[in-house]
């Protein structure tokens, strides 16, 4: 049976971005859909009560394995850019953004600051100060983000899954760049990573910071 992918990108370089549409086909997907649930992220007010679904430790294990691989060191896993990163996955299907602005922008539905981030990466302040806004954890952020679903031939819609995003990221230079700390990121060295995944967006967050809070728990669903 073929299936169709539909792919969106959001390359991130520094100051700059653009986006492209892919389709290719995929035998990657998840026709329930994949990461947290709703009620997961929406019932969720402080870093402490953030869980981790299966596929999204699936993705922060490939992402680890990538990174050791090519003898990277192992990013502690946030609970702080996990909520982000999950708040930003359910925002992100929400809000449809519109005009100049990229899948990095912000819809209202929380206690951040509704914000269009451009194809200019401007202003880089929508993307940068989310970790604090929304959780506290006074740290710069930086995403990476991808969207994507399956479509067989009988329309049966489902939802990318780890291995799927990770793919698509190593294929971009700008995304594989941030994973692996390759120019312009060969100087920096990540505290902290988090992950957020829900109905075909996967998000993740790395900041230099190291997160007080802990680790995120795995969801009991």
């Amino acid at each position: 049976m073929k299936k169709l992918a539909l792919l969106i990108t959001v390359f991130i370089t520094i100051g700059f971005i653009f986006s492209q549409t892919v389709f290719s086909k995929s035998k990657y997907h998840n026709k329930k859909g994949a990461g947290a649930t709703k009620n997961n992220i929406e019932n969720v007010n402080s870093p402490s009560e953030v869980c981790l679904s299966k596929e999204e430790e699936s993705l922060y294990k490939k992402i680890m394995a990538y990174r050791k691989k090519h003898k990277l060191p192992k990013i502690p896993l946030s609970p702080s850019l996990t909520m982000v990163a999950q708040k930003h996955a359910l925002n992100q299907t929400q809000f449809k953004p519109k005009g100049k602005c990229s899948l990095h922008s912000w819809g209202k539905g929380g206690k951040w600051k509704p914000c269009c981030y451009d194809d200019q990466g401007k202003p880089p302040e929508c993307m940068w100060d989310k970790p604090n806004e929304i959780t506290g954890f006074d740290s710069t952020g930086f995403e990476i983000t991808v969207f994507g679903y399956i479509l067989d031939d009988d329309n049966t819609a489902g939802h990318i899954n780890s291995k799927h995003a990770l793919d698509d990221w190593k294929k971009s230079p700008s995304h594989n760049s941030l994973i692996l700390n390759k120019e312009p990121w060969n100087e920096t060295k990540w505290g902290a990573i988090g992950v957020g995944m829900h109905l075909g967006f996967a998000n993740v967050w790395f900041t230099e910071e190291s997160d007080p809070n802990g680790s995120p728990k795995k969801c009991k669903k």
